[in-house]
Formats: C-alpha cells, structure tokens, sequence
C-alpha cells in the first residue's frame, strides 16, 4: 500500500520529461517489462528489454510529458563479456524527441550487492544531450524487482530527480 501511494504522489509531482530505463542483469530469452515514475523535473515512461544472445540486450522505452512532449527510444545493450557477473556494457541507441532524433551511445556498469539488490549506473551521449543515471534494483520476488533511481538530463537545460519503478520480468 505504500508503494502505491509513492507512485501515485510521484505522478502526481512530475513535470517534463525522463527516460533511460535501469540496467537490468537479464539471461539469455529473459525480459523485463517496466514503468518508472520520476519526481523533480521528470514524467514517467514505460520500457521493456530483452536478452536476446548470451551478451546482446535490445529494449525500449516510451515517455508520455506533460509537456506534449512524447520521447521513444530504442536501444542495444552489449555485454564486453558475456559472462553474467560482468558489469560492463556499450550501449547504442536512438532516440526521437521534439520532433528530433538521432543515434547515442554510452556505457553502463552494473554490481550485484546481494542476492537482492543490484546497483548500476549509466551516461549516454547524443547530439545535444546528456543523460545520467544512478540506481539500483531491489528484488522483491523472482519475477518482480523494485527500481530506485536519480537522473541528470542535459538537453536545452539541465533536469534532475528522483525516480521509483517497478519491473517484471518473465
């Protein structure tokens, strides 16, 4: 229940625009579908991924602002070993937002804490943006993972804020 009411006063506080879904630690024919809400100057937005090789993640993620601004993003996760315990990845990306777009590229980093909690961080680079983030991942259950986040975004001007998701995977 008070997970709930956590979310609902987050969509409630939003503002304008997120993306960047977590780094998830997937296997291979394993996916995740997720939303994430984002307090300070973000929205919420809806992502999936899926682990289609032993060290390839393909994934997106659609953000509905309450700008108007609609942002889809389409990526590719690759894993430098495809060794589960490496944290490593390149990620390449395309990214559409007011009435622009184009390709980005960047690096994640993921650790496993325990056997419930990951931590990861992630910074993608594209023409006129920046997008960092810091998180981590909180198993509840087998399937069901809990999602704490803090984003920088850098495009016109610099927005930041807390985000609270909640993930499946299946």
């Amino acid at each position: 229940m008070r997970i709930k009411a956590l979310v609902m006063l987050l969509l409630i506080i939003n503002s304008t625009i997120a993306f960047a879904a977590p780094i998830n630690n997937l296997e291979e024919g394993q996916s995740v579908l997720g939303i994430m809400v984002q307090g300070g100057d973000f929205n919420s937005s809806f992502f999936g991924e899926t682990q289609v090789g032993s060290s390839i993640t393909v994934g997106f993620q659609i953000a509905s602002c309450s700008n108007n601004l609609s942002v889809s993003d389409f990526y590719a996760q690759y894993r430098l070993d495809s060794v589960m315990d490496n944290p490593v990845r390149i990620i390449l990306g395309n990214k559409s937002y007011d009435s622009k777009g184009g390709l980005y590229m960047g690096a994640g980093v993921s650790n496993q804490f325990s056997e419930e909690l990951d931590g990861y961080a992630s910074a993608t680079f594209g023409s006129g943006f920046q997008d960092y983030q810091l998180g981590v991942n909180y198993n509840l259950s087998d399937n069901a993972i809990l999602n704490l986040s803090y984003r920088v975004f850098k495009y016109d001007e610099t927005k930041n804020g807390a985000g609270l998701g909640i993930m499946c995977k299946f």
